[in-house]
Formats: C-alpha cells, sequence, structure tokens
C-alpha cells in the first residue's frame, strides 16, 4: 500500500496565524487527501485560541501539537516583530524534537468521502462552520 504524504505546517503565535494555519491544515486534508500535522508556537493564550485549537483537535483531520514554552525571560525585544522573530527563533529545537518523534501519520478523511469543506470560525466554538470562514469566499 502506498503510503500517504505528509504535511508538517508551523502556526506563529497569535490567532492572526493560528486561524490561516489550521484552514489550510482542513483544506490540505480534505481537499487533497493529505495527512497534516500543525505545530502550534504557544502565545499568551486566549480563550477564544484554545477554543479554536480545541475544535481543530476534536475534528480529527489532521494533527494538532503545542509545542512547549520556550524561556523569554530575558527578551527585551519590545517590538511586535522582533518578539515574534525570536519567539520563533527560540521555538526551533522543540520544534526538531517533535518533528523527530513523529512515527505515524496522523488521521486525515478518507479519499472516498468528500464532505462539505470545514472552516474555522472565531465567533463560535463548533466545528465545521463554513459559513464565517474568510477563505471559503470564491473557491
Amino acid at each position: 500500500m502506498e503510503s500517504q504524504p505528509h504535511v508538517a505546517l508551523v502556526s506563529s503565535p497569535g490567532m492572526g496565524h493560528l486561524f490561516p494555519s489550521l484552514e489550510l491544515a482542513t483544506r490540505l486534508s480534505m481537499r487533497h487527501h493529505l495527512s497534516v500535522t500543525v505545530f502550534i508556537v504557544p502565545s499568551r493564550s486566549s480563550s477564544a485560541e484554545n477554543k479554536v485549537i480545541a475544535a481543530a483537535q476534536a475534528a480529527g483531520l489532521f494533527t494538532v501539537i503545542e509545542l512547549p514554552p520556550a524561556d523569554m525571560s530575558d527578551v527585551t525585544e519590545s517590538a511586535v516583530v522582533g518578539r515574534l522573530c525570536i519567539t520563533m527563533r527560540r521555538h526551533v529545537p522543540a520544534l526538531r524534537s517533535a518533528v523527530s518523534t513523529l512515527t505515524t501519520l496522523p488521521p486525515s478523511s478518507s479519499p472516498t468521502s468528500s464532505p462539505p469543506s470545514p472552516s474555522l470560525s472565531p465567533t463560535s466554538s463548533t466545528w465545521p462552520n463554513t459559513s464565517s470562514s474568510p477563505l471559503t469566499h470564491g473557491s
């Protein structure tokens, strides 16, 4: 049996990065029948962010792995872009470790079924919700 292609995505901290990463993972899994793992770099978790992550995990279309927080106590950078770059750089060892421990392919949708493409909604805790996804327009 042929092995299924596997895609790994890394989401930077924050809803503006998380939401599109999870939407892309959904589409790769549903439309292209790829096995997908999304690695999430933690941020100052909000309840909305936690709900989006939980909904993605509950859907079971792809695997979500939250990386452990990196020590940022010595960072004095206050600019958002600078802090984001430092945050991502400090998560590289945890990401490498997580990737190296992947031994089995995550779940994905069956190539024989074609249910409607689910979308995440930042205002809803239900999955799927295709009506409010910013990426479903014109698809």
